[in-house]
């Protein structure tokens, strides 16, 4: 890949000498250095293939300078090429005749110039296909298929154009880092995507899920135990084999592929694990979880000017809308883990409810218990009081406790969500 890509830098270092190239260049960066890099190349290449100089075409009479773009566009047609690459090309040129304050006022039709045909069979994975990806990689790569398919972020967004810049572990106000243990305060976990981060050019916020978390844990700890320091500022995706601060996003999409291969997905863009995301929140929109403004702000649309300004484009978001989107992102967990079986698993309310009313628990003694506020005590207390303090066999515990008994030869019952369990004490009931 690098050699296909050093003669279009050499060819491009060789035009941006020229100072007037080098000015339009560096007001195109103002917005974009991806875009003002494929400017000056698409200029580069038209340049060549009709024979002409970068500066003759300002200098060129009307009719003549529209003939000639006219041409190009049959030459194109005539040599199949896609309507969409020439059509990249037109406006790089019209670009730079801007810039020499020439404009093209008649217009140059490109058929096709919508049309992207390489992506014609292009398909966003399926649960099990994206399941099937994740397992076959690397922790690294699984974070980054991760964040992509999870939270819908961009390539750039884990590590930018130039590998200066990407999401540091500060972007993760959730994650908590020890010692020697990596951890989450609570999940879905707020993502946070800088504004230069952003093709947008504006901050905006999303989510990871419980199955993302738990790639980022195995990965951090995995970087922690291998004596590396973690900070805020610490990259969360660190270059492979390269003593730089940030990933290349071009990085991220090649160690994006190595995972579809592996996983047996061939032949696809990295970039459909965020359709994959913004499809999956479709489903979700017409189930009724999630509003489309939330879709929308979470993959980094613009959106409308009232959310622009007045909700989801402020600054800071009120902690009131930031709790009510993660309530809303939980909702779509089914959808977008790759483990939809364990995802609908129900939570722990609602475990909980069911497990007081097989103990003997009627509706009405129900109403005055919110499930959702018991402790550990208290969840013992109402199982005691059914069974008697003496006969319980049913226990509920934290889930770091979990191994600890059922190696004193205590048997898991169900889970009470992602934290709590039950377990039954082996000799119970007949040794069941």
């Amino acid at each position: 890949m690098a050699q296909k890509r050093a003669p279009s830098a050499i060819g491009m270092a060789s035009y941006l000498k020229d100072r007037e190239i080098q000015r339009w260049w560096e007001n195109l960066a103002q917005g974009s250095r991806i875009t003002a890099d494929v400017r000056v190349r698409s200029l580069r290449l038209f340049c060549r293939l009709t024979k002409t100089r970068p500066a003759s075409l300002p200098r060129m009479a009307p009719k003549a300078l529209r003939d000639l773009l006219l041409d190009y566009v049959q030459a194109e047609q005539k040599l199949g090429k896609a309507g969409s690459s020439t059509a990249t090309h037109l406006k790089a040129v019209k670009s730079w005749l801007a810039h020499n304050g020439v404009k093209v006022e008649l217009p140059v039709k490109v058929r096709g110039a919508q049309m992207a045909p390489t992506l014609v069979n292009e398909r966003v994975p399926t649960q099990d296909e994206l399941r099937a990806v994740l397992k076959g990689t690397t922790p690294r790569n699984r974070v980054e298929c991760a964040l992509m398919a999870f939270s819908g972020v961009r390539p750039q967004v884990i590590g930018n154009y130039l590998g200066n810049d990407g999401l540091r572990l500060r972007d993760l106000p959730d994650l908590k880092i020890g010692k020697e243990q990596v951890s989450f305060s609570q999940s879905p976990a707020l993502v946070v995507v800088r504004a230069e981060l952003s093709k947008a050019r504006h901050g905006y916020l999303t989510f990871l899920g419980e199955e993302g978390c738990g790639y980022v844990r195995e990965y951090l700890t995995e970087r922690l135990r291998a004596g590396e320091s973690l900070g805020p500022e610490t990259d969360l995706v660190h270059a492979r084999n390269v003593d730089k601060p940030f990933v290349r996003a071009l990085n991220v999409s090649d160690a994006v592929r190595s995972a579809f291969v592996a996983g047996g997905f061939t032949g696809q863009r990295p970039y459909v694990l965020r359709s994959f995301f913004a499809s999956q929140l479709l489903v979700a929109e017409s189930q009724g979880k999630v509003a489309h403004s939330y879709s929308e702000f979470w993959l980094g649309h613009q959106g409308d000017i009232t959310q622009r300004h007045y909700t989801l484009g402020r600054p800071q978001l009120t902690l009131a809308l930031v709790d009510d989107m993660r309530e809303a992102y939980r909702r779509c967990e089914p959808l977008l883990s790759s483990y939809p079986q364990l995802s609908q698993v129900p939570t722990q309310a609602e475990v909980l409810k069911t497990i007081l009313e097989v103990m003997g628990y009627s509706e009405e003694e129900l109403k005055s218990v919110d499930p959702t506020k018991l402790s550990i005590p208290e969840v013992r207390e109402l199982l005691e009081k059914k069974l008697g303090a003496g006969s319980a066999s049913d226990r509920v515990v934290e889930m770091g406790e979990l191994p600890t008994f059922l190696g004193q030869g205590w048997r898991f019952v169900s889970a009470l969500g992602a934290e709590r369990a039950v377990v039954r004490q082996s000799q119970s009931f007949g040794g069941v």
